[in-house]
């Protein structure tokens, strides 16, 4: 018996695509439509828009050696950051916007506190070098506050200011907290910024007077254990993680045995 031949499909008429007639749309095209942009894709545009930042933002607070001038402490910082900038040109960040130095540097007589703002690496290279500095301490020099991967600037450029304040009797308790004490310094750098830029001054003392930490708090601070010293800073963040085991202390070393008819060997 003849077997039956395969039906064919029928022909697409005129004005039919793959089945489809001409005034229909492929069923992917409006679920793409009713649910519009993937998060992904709005991510995307936004960063296009506009670009997020990524920069450390931090704090410290030192007393200066005894003879130093202000317009010394000034010019060292100043060159730090210069020096830095010099050696982006041949770095893997060579024009990242994030490597921007921005921040306030405040001196007073014998004491100082310094916040900036730029990319982790800089931020970190900058601290080293701040310690070699003669005038600062970097076992009394204290890093009272850091924020990383912050998302903006708060500061428009870096600028220094020598300043002055009312005498203040200031000690750190003992059961003080370290993180309101520190924000307390923190709040007041940015009340400052914020109102040199509105009035458009160089000069912090100008408005901004009754802002301006103490060289009395700032001096405690620097001689306080509940901050990171500069060196403990660094050695923490900078140095390579080295990790000792008890057993790497004992000697002879020990001797390793084989323990029979375990997991079903024999």
């Amino acid at each position: 018996m003849a077997e039956a031949a395969p039906a064919k499909a029928a022909p697409a008429k005129a004005g039919e695509k793959d089945g489809l007639k001409a005034d229909e749309k492929a069923p992917t095209s409006d679920l793409k439509k009713m649910l519009g942009m993937s998060a992904y894709e709005v991510i995307q545009e936004m960063q296009k828009a506009k670009p997020r930042a990524s920069v450390s933002r931090i704090v410290y607070a030192a007393s200066l050696a005894e003879g130093t001038s202000q317009e010394a402490c000034v010019r060292a910082h100043g060159q730090i950051w210069a020096a830095l900038k010099e050696e982006e040109k041949t770095s893997v960040y060579e024009g990242h916007p994030d490597m921007e130095a921005t921040g306030l540097l405040l001196v007073h007589a014998t004491a100082v506190v310094h916040v900036f703002e730029t990319k982790c690496p800089n931020a970190l290279e900058f601290l080293k070098r701040a310690a070699q500095l003669p005038f600062l301490d970097a076992a009394t020099t204290r890093v009272i506050f850091q924020s990383e991967d912050c998302p903006e600037r708060y500061f428009k450029d870096w600028k220094a200011c020598k300043v002055a304040s009312k005498r203040e009797d200031f000690e750190v308790e003992a059961d003080a907290d370290a993180c309101d004490l520190a924000w307390d310094v923190y709040t007041a750098l940015l009340k400052i910024n914020e109102t040199m830029l509105k009035r458009n001054e160089k000069d912090a003392m100008k408005s901004c007077a009754d802002y301006v930490p103490s060289h009395e708090k700032l001096t405690a601070f620097s001689k306080s254990d509940k901050w990171f010293s500069l060196a403990e800073y660094i050695e923490f963040f900078c140095d390579p993680v080295y990790v000792e085991l008890e057993s790497e202390k004992a000697w002879p070393v020990q001797k390793f045995e084989k323990i029979t008819g375990y997991l079903n060997e024999e």
